[in-house]
């Protein structure tokens, strides 16, 4: 192709410029049935010139490493000068060259329209881009939301197991308090000690 427009993600728009010569050749305003298949032979010539261009698979042939496709389905014809698309849409006298041509995957293009169709092929990859962030944004969000209830459990289970603890301990600590503590007071002061240096235990 005569132009490969390189998009983000190594994607490629493909451009193929193209000239009837046809649209050469004398036209006279004044006679309108000369005018009429001047019209008619411009458009008969881009008729052609879709039709082998549609044979080229130049989508196809684009590809990256892994063999991929890198370029849309379509291929931009473009055509320099607004005057020559406007005279084969005129002269087409079945009213079907553009969808002909959309049907082909080919999208004929004068200079306006080929920098709006390269416009909103920007805005609409930008807006997808945008798109795939926020899939990416709400994908962690459900990540972090699904580790965070794990988290919970763990922490929960934690708490049990911490009461359950406590539990036995002030269990221990009454068993100690109420049987061998004051053991330990009677031995001391038996032994002429301070009762009261008997090692003291408080609940949790």
């Amino acid at each position: 192709p005569d132009f490969a427009v390189k998009l983000p993600d190594k994607k490629q728009i493909v451009i193929d410029s193209k000239t009837s010569s046809k649209i050469f050749e004398t036209y006279d305003m004044e006679d309108e049935k000369e005018s009429k298949e001047y019209a008619q032979n411009v458009s008969e010539s881009i008729k052609n010139m879709v039709k082998d261009l549609s044979k080229k698979e130049y989508t196809k042939n684009l590809t990256d490493e892994a063999g991929n496709p890198v370029s849309p389905d379509f291929v931009i014809m473009f055509l320099p000068g607004e005057s020559m698309l406007q005279l084969a849409l005129v002269g087409d006298k079945k009213g079907t060259l553009w969808a002909d041509s959309v049907e082909k995957n080919v999208i004929l293009a004068s200079p306006y329209i080929l920098l709006a169709l390269l416009k909103t092929i920007y805005l609409s990859w930008r807006q997808d881009a945008r798109t795939r962030k926020a899939d990416e944004i709400l994908l962690i969000t459900k990540t972090i939301a699904e580790r965070y209830e794990i988290l919970m459990k763990y922490i929960k289970e934690l708490r049990g197991e911490i009461g359950d603890v406590g539990e036995k301990y002030n269990q221990i600590v009454g068993s100690y308090n109420q049987n061998l503590e004051p053991a330990i007071r009677k031995v001391k002061q038996l032994s002429g000690e301070n009762p009261d240096d008997a090692p003291k235990l408080e609940t949790f």
